[in-house]
């Protein structure tokens, strides 16, 4: 487990290094960047909590993720979770700082992996930035698909490390029961709703997204402590 977690740390660093290296740098992909991680930083403060279920948590922090990875180059979406998960650590409850750490990382490969795959893909279908006329539905596919399979990358690398944790722990529960899917599912749409908006229009469009995510984050947030609080930490019933 330490070497697995070690090794998935050291990719992200790694690919964080190439995807510098190659990124052509603009002032308006900063801007943009800065943008996305203010609000998702907002949303962090607005959702603090004082008590969380053990286990895997669930979140909607990618709302604020996926516009980076489908907007910006793959170098962004590897500094992205960096600032979401510090936020994490010093504004809500502490918990041990490699797991915040490799939370992170993974979540930063599988972003840049859709990011990467997302602009290959729409270089190869000659779509425009911005989904517009007979290419927003193209544009719409090939961005869900792309955030299918960052979703797939992140979860098979954090559940690969819980279950090395702890063999007892069911995928199948954490990860295919109603409820996880359904949070996945509002996840990738409102995301794909951000990015399509800010592409098509101005990143201003945010400012009336910001309550809906929260209420969005503070409805499985109460979900998932009403679980936790129906159920037998010792038995699981």
């Amino acid at each position: 487990l330490r070497w697995y977690v070690a090794g998935v740390v050291a990719a992200a660093a790694a690919a964080a290094g190439t995807a510098a290296a190659l990124t052509s740098w603009r002032a308006r992909d900063a801007a943009l960047f800065a943008v996305l991680v203010c609000f998702g930083a907002a949303a962090v403060e607005l959702t603090r909590r004082t008590t969380e279920p053990a286990g895997l948590i669930k979140d909607v922090h990618g709302i604020w993720q996926l516009p980076v990875a489908l907007l910006l180059p793959p170098v962004y979406c590897l500094a992205a979770p960096i600032v979401t998960f510090t936020m994490l650590q010093l504004r809500t409850r502490r918990t041990i700082a490699h797991r915040q750490v490799f939370s992170a990382a993974a979540s930063g490969v599988s972003l840049a992996a859709a990011s990467a795959a997302f602009h290959l893909l729409r270089s190869g279908l000659r779509l425009a930035p911005a989904p517009s006329g007979g290419q927003a539905l193209r544009w719409l596919l090939a961005a869900a698909g792309c955030a299918l399979l960052g979703s797939l990358i992140s979860k098979f690398l954090v559940m690969t490390a819980v279950k090395a944790s702890d063999r007892t722990v069911s995928a199948r529960q954490q990860l295919l029961a109603r409820e996880p899917l359904l949070n996945d599912s509002c996840e990738i749409c409102a995301g794909l709703l951000l990015a399509a908006a800010v592409a098509a229009v101005s990143w201003v469009l945010l400012l009336p997204a910001l309550p809906l995510v929260i209420t969005l984050q503070r409805s499985f947030r109460h979900t998932q402590l009403l679980s936790a609080a129906r159920t037998d930490d010792k038995t699981g019933l």
